[in-house]
């Protein structure tokens, strides 16, 4: 019962096929396909924009440093995290 039913939709889906492709999926005459020159251009001096982008993100990192130290000073202050030190020596000698 499976075997036909999965037949017939084979041969339903084969003869809703069209045989010739549409003209509309082909590209009219004018078409003019895009080249690497037709991408926006940046105009004006690159230095500067990118002086602004870096110094943007130094004091992001800055940021980032800044409040990573606080954080493990506060945390290490209060005593939240044991640190795991080495076991106490019960040998003296």
């Amino acid at each position: 019962m499976i075997a036909r039913l999965a037949a017939q939709r084979t041969l339903q889906s084969m003869l809703r096929r069209p045989a010739v492709r549409p003209s509309t999926s082909y590209a009219p005459d004018h078409f003019k396909p895009p080249t690497m020159d037709d991408l926006p251009k940046f105009l004006g001096p690159w230095e500067e924009h990118y002086a602004k982008r870096q110094a943007k993100f130094n004091m992001q990192l800055a940021a980032a440093v800044a409040f990573f130290l606080t954080t493990s000073f506060v945390v290490y202050s209060m005593d939240i995290v044991d640190f795991v030190d080495a076991p106490p020596m019960k040998n003296k000698d």
